[in-house]
């Protein structure tokens, strides 16, 4: 994560108060999937990721051969192949939500996701409802300023929210600035001493991706056994990110200040990818989270 994905959203409160001169048109249910062309002639695909084309179409599956809902939330003006997607289960209720490839160049998740459709649609048929959005950022190795699709993504969220109020939250990320080892971000109404937090830990070290253990980020936050829980002034985490709006408990929406989706849990996973590090291995570490999806879900579920 680097500082522009810090300043992903500016902040949470701002870009919903930037909402309030907007109109509140819901983003439009698309009518057909996306059928994704040829890849961008400058697409980089070196270092093993799926091409776009061929990862949409994996992603595509989950509507065509399972029955869920796909929605394009945003499409690239002048570029018909490129839209952010999103597919969700049709039944709705408290729900896993999946997030990746926010930023431009972090690739490991959204093929992790791609390689391990399998984990999420045998949980999906067990009757958890799960929203997927796997590629926020479908543009090659794009990192601009917030813009439209900021805007969109962030009415989509809201609107899916009363649907499908999230208990976890898995944001797929990497810091390819961190040559020490990755992290956890930890938010929610639990984000200290988070059992699915502590398991994410214990996947990653075990797929071979070293935890900072201590010290702080470049931000000034604390790590703590690989977790951050708490930013620089030992607060609750206030970053701007989507993560804090799906942490949130109230949002303000049209110059209203309503409930948030106050999420149980939120953990961001961040893989250590400098250059040279080993995409296959980032891809397993993320994979195996994942796969673990279903005992992470366990792992918050409230006492019955």
């Amino acid at each position: 994560m680097t500082l522009n994905s810090r300043l992903w959203l500016a902040s949470t409160v701002l870009v919903l108060a930037g909402l309030l001169m907007l109109p509140a048109a819901q983003a439009a249910e698309a009518a057909a999937p996306v059928t994704p062309g040829h890849a961008p002639v400058d697409e980089y695909t070196a270092d093993g990721r799926l091409p776009l084309a061929a990862i949409m179409r994996r992603f595509e599956t989950l509507a065509t051969e399972h029955g869920w809902v796909a929605e394009t939330i945003y499409a690239y003006p002048g570029m018909p192949d490129v839209a952010i997607r999103s597919w969700r289960t049709p039944h709705r209720g408290e729900a896993l939500w999946i997030l990746s490839g926010i930023h431009g160049e972090e690739p490991a998740g959204p093929n992790a996701i791609a390689d391990n459709l399998a984990s999420l649609t045998q949980l999906a048929a067990s009757g958890v409802p799960i929203v997927l959005i796997p590629l926020a950022n479908p543009k090659p190795r794009a990192a601009a300023a917030p813009g439209p699709e900021t805007e969109a993504l962030t009415r989509h969220v809201l609107r899916l929210v009363e649907l499908y109020p999230p208990r976890l939250v898995l944001d797929l990320h990497e810091d390819e600035l961190s040559r020490e080892g990755g992290y956890i971000y930890s938010q929610g109404r639990q984000a200290e001493d988070n059992p699915a937090g502590a398991e994410i830990v214990r996947l990653l070290q075990s797929s071979g991706i070293p935890l900072r253990q201590s010290g702080k980020t470049r931000f000034g936050e604390t790590i703590v056994q690989g977790v951050i829980s708490r930013d620089d002034q030992g607060g609750p985490i206030r970053d701007g990110s989507i993560d804090e709006l799906l942490a949130a408990t109230e949002v303000f929406v049209d110059g209203k200040r309503v409930r948030g989706p106050s999420a149980h849990t939120v953990i961001v996973v961040e893989t250590p990818a400098f250059a040279g590090s080993q995409f296959a291995l980032r891809v397993a570490a993320q994979g195996a989270v994942v796969q673990h999806a279903a005992a992470l879900w366990r792992a918050v579920e409230p006492p019955r």
